[in-house]
């Protein structure tokens, strides 16, 4: 059957090619023909081609091919040094992408998830390959931010496009017309607030650096997002990585003479602005001391109110629940544990948790089943609980999420699956 498809079609476009037929309307008839070619032939090799992920990702290589891939860029970005292996991995994912196409890379992502755990951490993998995806079509932008995959690298692949749009159209304004139209899209509260978090990013690389300009433009946002657009102003300033990558400011010396400006800065503000800021002080502190819970806990605690200061440790499990081995039980139940005497937050920090496991990488299902059969006896039902609605409400697609179902007791499995 493939070789008359493939006889076929030689046929088709010889005659085209000998009678002059290559017109528009001859080319759009051959496309046509092509395309019904690929999808007989892919129906006719069935297994062989990969169950698709997301709803919006259109796969078009073998599972094969897709394994081939993930074994040969895990050799080549074999080095034991983190940040060259994440360097490389982002070398090699947006090589990737100019060549097969965003849905193809996502497809080589998860498998690379499958013998790297490191990559399982994606959120940065993902923002340099969405932006490669806008730069090999720059005419799709609204295409991808339609139907980009949110529920997955922490919606590294929606930052990636947003920024690779913002930096790459300087005379188009970002502004809060902008947000509240490409933000405001659909009835998926989760993609409207971490799009409008990394707009605050753009804005304040377009303030270039200027923090009280930037904040500003949140008040042009509709209410119920001015802490996401602060978090995402004050992500940038306290860390700087899109204005060191576009030349605008070097990274900051993470010593004690800049904790004290930033915190400084923290606790001069109010509301929800102090919220955010003190929110984005966590992952500096696990950047410059270690990914330890007593530490940044500790450190969390200088902010004004108790409110702020579980805000900042509340990111602080959002970074410390994907980090590479941390995947012990002891470690996993010590994220959580400060809040054992209080069930109401001991509940809070939990669910953010695990959503900060699944909405990176469904992959990390092992590590949520670790830590629900490693919390007190009391508490472990309404654990599993919490890991399998998160399966559910995150991954679309039944009969991938079907895999992870698996993994969590039977008696919880009905509400991942259904």
């Amino acid at each position: 059957m493939k070789e008359a498809l493939r006889n076929t079609l030689r046929k088709l476009k010889s005659l085209a090619t000998k009678n002059g037929l290559y017109s528009k309307k001859a080319k759009v008839i051959y496309v046509i023909l092509f395309a019904f070619f690929a999808v007989s032939l892919a129906l006719y090799v069935g297994t062989n081609f990969t169950n698709i992920l997301y709803k919006n990702n259109k796969v078009s290589i073998s599972e094969n091919k897709t394994i081939e891939l993930a074994r040969s860029i895990k050799e080549s970005c074999s080095t034991p040094d983190g940040n060259k292996k994440q360097d490389c991995y982002k070398f090699e994912l947006r090589k990737v992408v100019r060549i097969y196409g965003l849905a193809n890379g996502e497809m080589i992502l998860s498998s690379l998830q499958d013998i790297d755990d490191f990559t399982k951490s994606c959120h940065v993998i993902a923002h340099n390959m969405a932006s490669e995806a806008y730069r090999r079509n720059p005419a799709d932008f609204y295409k991808l931010i339609e139907s980009v995959n949110v529920n997955a690298c922490g919606s590294g692949f929606l930052h990636g496009v947003l920024e690779a749009y913002a930096t790459t159209n300087p005379d188009i304004p970002i502004d809060g017309d902008f947000t509240n139209e490409i933000c405001g899209q659909g009835n998926n509260e989760y993609r409207k607030r971490t799009c409008v978090h990394f707009v605050g990013h753009v804005f304040l690389v377009n303030a270039f650096g200027n923090l009280e300009e930037a904040l500003t433009l949140c008040k042009d946002l509709r209410p119920e997002w001015q802490f996401n657009c602060y978090d995402g102003i004050f992500m940038e300033d306290h860390q700087k990585l899109i204005l060191a990558e576009h030349g605008m400011f070097p990274l900051p010396t993470l010593n004690k003479e800049y904790f004290n400006k930033i915190e400084g800065f923290c606790l001069k503000t109010k509301g929800i602005m102090a919220k955010a800021c003190w929110t984005e002080m966590a992952e500096m502190y696990a950047h410059a001391y270690g990914y330890v819970p007593d530490i940044i806990f500790k450190n969390c605690s200088k902010a004004q109110t108790d409110e702020f200061d579980r805000d900042c440790y509340s990111k602080g499990v959002i970074a410390m629940a994907i980090y590479p081995g941390f995947d012990t039980a002891s470690k996993l139940t010590s994220l959580c544990a400060y809040y054992l005497q209080d069930m109401k937050l001991y509940d809070s920090c939990t669910q953010v948790l695990i959503s900060s496991l699944i909405y990176n990488s469904p992959k990390f299902t092992s590590r949520g089943v670790t830590l629900c059969s490693s919390v007190p006896s009391g508490y472990a039902e309404e654990c599993f609980k919490k890991l399998a609605k998160r399966l559910h409400e995150t991954l679309a697609n039944k009969d991938f999420r079907a895999q992870f179902c698996q993994l969590i007791p039977e008696i919880y499995r009905q509400t991942c699956s259904q």
